[in-house]
């Protein structure tokens, strides 16, 4: 299908061009996801496109891809692409701007080592390490005592029921009738004991020392505790850091303690599950802490309550907080700011279901570098 703006190559450029010069203008860092329609069913290309890659002279078919109207929506989505780089060079911003680019439905390109150069691959084994380093601290299995004899009870009744069966055959000529009963009796048995009695089963549990290690740099001024099923996290909802400065949008709230302690003590999941129907951000949770940073302050949306991003509303303050009508002190952005003290390896928050949350450094050969987050 033939179009001047394939799959909204176009305009999906053209807003996120404006929103990098609008965060540029107010002098604000910013992260821009761009989440292209292209290249998908239905087709959709631009006429000089298609005339250019139909022309079988100037592009031979390939050996993957031999459809033409294909290849001309793939190279408008790689114009598009140029439009962003060249937006992102003009205002200035090129030298100190990270771009990662990821294929579609999140597939993941897989690049041989030995592809790289020396720096390169040096590079990606030490991060190779930290991932494995990160997730051999997370988690770990778990049963539990009332189940980790089921099975073996299970086998033991078993052997019992074959060897008591097999004197009352040999020794005392128990009849047909007898074993079919011995058998339905040892059945409803299995039954009780699988359908009522406790069942096997292996829970990946986040290890409660490893979100310690991530709160306790800011003790004493947070207490924490856990049970099998929770991590608690208690505060008085106030910083170390200076707070409401230089918020530029008029806000008559005052930051005054909060009771985030007993029974209304943060609790974060230890069997964090992934959602069947994961909801977006952008367009819930606009109320109320969807985390909690390890000095005890509650996230925020990006958002705030109207849907307005506050960040670039001017609402926050320079660690990127503000307080809500409750006088209560929370962020609405990633409290990059904590990474100094997890040690660019923890945690800088929680989420309330339980994940993690990571910041944008880590550690490249000793020196600080932005990696991903």
């Amino acid at each position: 299908m033939i179009q001047n703006n394939p799959r909204k190559i176009f305009s999906i450029t053209d807003s996120a061009c404006t929103f990098m010069a609008d965060a540029v203008r107010l002098g604000k860092p910013f992260f821009v996801q761009i989440s292209h329609h292209a290249p998908r069913k239905p087709i959709e290309t631009r006429q000089a496109t298609l005339t250019e890659w139909s022309n079988t002279a100037l592009h031979p078919p390939g050996q993957r891809h031999k459809d033409p109207e294909y290849a001309a929506m793939l190279a408008d989505m790689d114009v598009g692409l140029g439009i962003l780089f060249d937006k992102i060079k003009s205002l200035g911003i090129d030298s100190n701007t990270y771009i990662a680019v990821e294929t579609p439905a999140g597939g993941v390109q897989k690049i041989p080592l030995a592809s790289l150069s020396a720096a390169d691959a040096e590079y990606a084994q030490k991060k190779i390490g930290r991932i494995s380093q990160i997730n051999g601290l997370k988690s770990y299995d778990k049963r539990t005592d009332k189940n980790r004899w089921a099975l073996p009870g299970v086998l033991g009744i078993l052997t019992l029921f074959s060897i008591v069966l097999t004197f009352l055959v040999r020794q005392k000529g128990f009849s047909v009738w007898g074993i079919a009963v011995a058998a339905l009796g040892l059945q409803i048995a299995l039954f009780t004991l699988f359908s009522f009695g406790p069942r096997i089963q292996a829970e990946s549990l986040t290890d409660p020392l490893f979100i310690e290690s991530a709160f306790r740099p800011f003790k004493p001024k947070i207490a924490t505790s856990w049970d099998d099923k929770y991590f608690y996290v208690s505060s008085l909802g106030l910083p170390s850091h200076n707070m409401m400065v230089g918020i530029t949008k008029w806000q008559q709230q005052v930051p005054i303690p909060q009771c985030y302690v007993g029974s209304n003590a943060w609790p974060i999941p230890l069997n964090p599950e992934l959602s069947n129907q994961p909801l977006a951000i952008e367009q819930h949770f606009m109320k109320g802490a969807v985390a909690i940073a390890v000095n005890g302050i509650p996230i925020f949306n990006a958002r705030n309550n109207t849907g307005l991003d506050s960040y670039l509303a001017g609402e926050l303050d320079s660690f990127g907080g503000h307080c809500g009508r409750a006088d209560d002190y929370h962020y609405h952005i990633a409290p990059l700011h904590l990474e100094g003290q997890s040690g660019g390896v923890l945690p800088i928050g929680f989420a309330l279901d339980g994940y993690a949350l990571y910041g944008r450094r880590e550690t490249v050969d000793g020196r600080r570098g932005t990696g991903d987050g």
